[in-house]
């Protein structure tokens, strides 16, 4: 059964007032530091957490946080969700996944109801510029994944972001070495201000490597999805057979592309070599397996789950503007070969 305070209180000999003092850090409580860690080492012992319904009578709102994400199908963003849920669940609080389909207006419906209902806090995976989001944020704390610092109207968003400018850098580079020159990025048609860490890191390597950029090797679409990177790789076999590497904006749109590929007849990495990114784990079971930039989603979502913990129990004041950067790691598997 789950351990509630008064088990804690039985188990470290303090009343039930002080323990729900010392687990909750209320201001002005006379107990030592001693005491404090005693319950806490109690309460951790019993795995005990605060039940949702009390934490939501004592603070006049829900405990719950929402989680708003583009889809629900891509494994990445699962990976991110169980780093939010983790890290809120150990304090008490439930990270409520919603999802907006790509949809800007469904997103901001999502962020308009957040404030209505008084949610604790929102984690959302940006879908627009940081301007966009300063009114929610200075309503409730909200912290966004993406890599601009700064909010609308002077608010300052807090943000954990990934490093995707090194980790394109690292994944041309590493084509390079191997003897390519005519390697193509195919990029989403969005926002340039969000995900243009791709193409500056592919522009990067490039010129590191003596090569000329050409942008007729780059490539923008409206999707990020594995159907959108089949329909790519089948309407545009004359663009692929151009090149001998291509880098994709993300993994399951390279696991559809090269599906495409092979239909078209040619030969991954034979003919073409393929560089996703996420690290998502269909990679390591795609044909062939896909080499990736990987980015640490769990990591990334605990660390928004603490960012939006400290901000939501007033260990510090929100809208701060902290950007926590994810580092990337290139992960070598058989989608790419020599020249």
């Amino acid at each position: 059964m789950r351990a509630n305070i008064k088990d804690v209180a039985r188990k470290s000999g303090y009343s039930i007032s002080a323990v729900s003092q010392a687990l909750n850090n209320m201001p002005g409580t006379r107990l030592s530091e001693k005491a404090r860690e005693k319950i806490a080492k109690c309460a951790k012992r019993l795995a005990y957490r605060p039940h949702p319904t009390a934490l939501a009578l004592r603070r006049g709102r829900g405990a719950a946080v929402s989680l708003i994400l583009p889809d629900i199908f891509n494994p990445f963003f699962m990976d991110i969700a169980s780093g939010v849920q983790g890290a809120l669940a150990a304090q008490g609080y439930e990270a409520l996944i919603q999802h907006c389909g790509h949809d800007l207006k469904r997103e901001q419906i999502l962020l308009a109801q957040a404030v209505e209902r008084r949610a604790e806090g929102v984690v959302i995976l940006a879908m627009n510029n940081a301007q966009h989001y300063g009114r929610y944020a200075r309503r409730l704390p909200l912290v966004r994944l993406s890599g601009i610092r700064s909010g609308g109207g002077g608010t300052r968003i807090d943000s954990v972001a990934f490093d995707l400018t090194s980790g394109f850098c690292q994944a041309a580079d590493y084509l390079i070495k191997l003897g390519h020159t005519r390697i193509g990025l195919l990029n989403r048609r969005f926002d340039r201000r969000l995900i243009h860490s791709r193409r500056a890191g592919y522009i990067k390597a490039l010129r590191q490597g003596g090569i000329v950029f050409d942008a007729g090797r780059v490539f923008e679409v409206d999707g990020f999805s594995a159907e959108a990177g089949y329909e790519f790789g089948r309407d545009h076999r004359d663009f692929l057979r151009k090149l001998t590497a291509l880098l994709a904006y993300n993994d399951v749109m390279a696991i559809g592309l090269m599906k495409a590929a092979r239909e078209s007849g040619l030969k991954i990495p034979g003919d073409l070599s393929i560089i996703g990114c996420d690290g998502i784990l269909w990679g390591e079971y795609s044909d062939p397996p896909l080499t990736t930039v990987c980015m640490p989603g769990r990591v990334a979502g605990q660390e928004a789950g603490r960012i939006l913990l400290e901000r939501m129990q007033g260990r510090t004041e929100r809208n701060q503007g902290e950007q926590a950067i994810m580092p990337t790691s290139l992960i070598v598997r058989n989608s790419c070969g020599a020249i």
